[in-house]
């Protein structure tokens, strides 16, 4: 094996072992967070607005 491809092969198991190692400490959430949708009722012909927000993910072990 030539040293270009072997050096790849260490940069890989490099960037491997680092994912793994970001998500044995921070992991991923346990449940995904539910969107919610707001708005105002409109009387009959005007336009209806709603905006719907997602709040951001939460590590679930940090207290």
């Amino acid at each position: 094996m030539g040293l270009r491809a072997a050096r790849a092969l260490a940069w890989l198991g490099a960037a491997m072992a680092a994912t793994v190692a970001v998500m044995v400490l921070w992991g991923l959430p346990t449940s995904e967070p539910k969107p919610t949708t707001t708005g105002r009722q409109a009387a009959v012909g005007q336009e209806v607005v709603l905006t719907t927000k997602t709040p951001d993910p939460v590590n679930p072990t940090a207290r």
